[in-house]
């Protein structure tokens, strides 16, 4: 588990749990914890996130907890190349979001994305699973289009995912 540090602005992408969006947070971090508490999903269940201190969204005044899913994907700075689904398609003209539960994003190339993943994540090493639902989208993306997978070897059992494999096993 990663611990921020006063000042420090981040970028963090998750997946929302009512949604199942991808979801892009730019904070900066204004109280820092002098050890993380664990956030569990239910009363005696797993534990879920980490609250590692507060932080404030970019643009706005009002503090909230910082909790860091230990499935998100945690980046230093702001205004990085890579956007989430909602913000390509904003850029396209439309609006709305893939809500398929994997992480959507858009970035100059497949290659920068995936180096952010796996050398830039300040959350720790990325699981299997994490990496699994990673899709790389483009601002062409039809409707029904799922993009393309950025890690199309790891075997997951998601939904979404056994799509994708399924419609590219066909065509090939």
């Amino acid at each position: 588990m990663f611990k921020p540090t006063l000042g420090q602005k981040l970028t963090i992408f998750s997946i929302s749990e009512g949604m199942a969006h991808t979801m892009k947070d730019e904070i900066l971090v204004s109280r820092v914890l002098d050890a993380p508490v664990e956030q569990l999903h239910y009363q005696n269940g797993p534990v879920t996130a980490h609250r590692v201190g507060a932080g404030k969204q970019r643009g706005k005044r009002k503090e909230f907890h910082l909790d860091i899913k230990l499935d998100a994907l945690v980046f230093e700075g702001w205004d990085l190349p890579i956007l989430n689904d909602w913000e390509v398609k904003r850029e396209c003209g439309s609006t709305g979001f893939a809500g398929n539960a994997c992480y959507n994003l858009n970035g100059p190339d497949a290659d920068t994305i995936r180096d952010y993943i796996e050398n830039r994540n300040l959350n720790g090493p990325t699981s299997h699973d994490t990496k699994a639902i990673c899709l790389h989208i483009t601002p062409q993306t039809a409707i029904g289009d799922d993009g393309e997978l950025l890690y199309p070897l790891l075997g997951v059992r998601h939904g979404i995912i056994e799509r994708i494999k399924d419609k590219r096993s066909v065509a090939a």
